[in-house]
């Protein structure tokens, strides 16, 4: 997988969520990497700023943002423990 397609698969999980939020990440978010690992870290370091400005706590949703995991676990992850609590606020 290349970054590009983990960052348009992250983009239509979004969009099917919330076409709002969709929207905000597609105008927030700013990589320029190409690797599937470099956009990983890309995408942990942004959602991770996101979900510390939500007024709850966090912290154990954030601990799964790793930067060393496979990308198809990586979006079951966010899939199932980020997402929900970004479209939640």
């Amino acid at each position: 997988m290349k970054g590009s397609e983990l960052l348009t698969r992250v983009y239509s999980l979004l969009r099917k969520a919330s076409p709002e939020h969709a929207d905000e990440f597609k105008n927030d978010f700013v990589s320029s990497s190409t690797d599937v690992m470099d956009m990983i870290a890309d995408l942990n370091r942004h959602f991770e700023e996101v979900l510390l400005s939500i007024p709850s706590n966090t912290s154990n949703v954030r601990e799964l943002l790793v930067d060393n995991i496979q990308p198809l676990d990586w979006i079951d992850n966010f899939e199932a423990h980020v997402l929900p609590i970004l479209i939640r606020w």
